[in-house]
């Protein structure tokens, strides 16, 4: 929506107002798919998306948590498995698992997924990893795989989509 410019007259002084043009931002040039926080609506539900990113290696966990947080999602972050559980266990609101599949830990992000699906059913998840696909028989329902290095605009794009 554009709006006309606005006119204020006080006491013979005369000062028009004309709207800023809204230039796109970072993200938004680079990715041209994705769309742009424009409705109050799209804000809150994007403000209120929390996402666990589940990541052993620190660049790579700060990389994944920048991914979300340009989304303007809310990141969770974990650094291996066990530590996923404990934390979605005190934020149930999480909605979507972005997870490695091989980390340190008593269990590596296939099982972790699986413990999330059982245990919260809604939450989406994403799998990445730089050692192994995973056969899709292995992978549950709702979930895709991403193998590293991946392209962070796929990656978004697929978070914007689980979190519509």
């Amino acid at each position: 929506m554009v709006l006309e410019a606005v006119e204020i007259r006080a006491h013979q002084l005369t000062t028009t107002f004309a709207p800023e043009r809204r230039q796109p931002s970072a993200l938004e040039k680079r990715l041209p798919l994705l769309k742009p926080l424009a409705t109050v609506g799209d804000r809150m539900i994007r403000e209120i998306t929390k996402v666990l990113v589940v990541e052993d290696e620190p660049l790579l966990l700060m990389m994944a948590i920048d991914i979300v947080v340009d989304l303007g999602f809310q990141p969770v972050a974990a650094h291996n498995a066990d530590e996923a559980v404990g934390l979605i266990a005190n934020h149930s609101e999480i909605q979507i698992l972005f997870t490695d599949i091989q980390m340190p830990g008593s269990i590596d992000g296939l099982a972790l997924a699986l413990i999330i699906r059982e245990r919260w059913p809604l939450v989406e998840i994403i799998f990445v990893s730089g050692m192994r696909k995973p056969d899709v028989t292995e992978m549950p329902e709702r979930s895709i795989f991403f193998s590293k290095p991946y392209d962070a605009r796929e990656v978004s794009d697929a978070l914007v989509r689980m979190a519509a």
